[in-house]
């Protein structure tokens, strides 16, 4: 696990920390969360991704594509529709992507 790899994730757990109990129950919408909704997974496709590149095989890349499709795009769209109750987040929303920032 490489350390930029690790660090989009714990930075982005840290910053959820300290913003929710500065604010809680507030929506975040800065940092990490400036780009895009998932900042987590995108670390986690970064690691995964990167131990699939490393094994230099399709099978663990292809079982890394069915993990997004079947487990965390569903989480992603359900977060949303939890998020939803939030003040703001249909504009969150329309400037923000969901998983990748371009």
């Amino acid at each position: 696990m490489g350390k930029k790899d690790q660090s989009v994730v714990w930075n982005s757990n840290m910053q959820k920390y300290v913003s929710l109990k500065l604010r809680p129950n507030k929506l975040i919408t800065e940092g990490f969360w400036g780009l895009i909704r998932n900042p987590n997974y995108l670390g986690e496709l970064l690691i995964y991704g990167g131990f699939g590149l490393l094994a230099m095989h399709l099978l663990p890349m292809g079982i890394l594509l069915l993990w997004i499709i079947a487990i965390w795009i569903p989480n992603m769209r359900m977060k949303d529709f939890s998020l939803s109750r939030y003040p703001g987040f249909e504009e969150y929303k329309s400037r923000t992507k969901l998983f990748l920032p371009y």
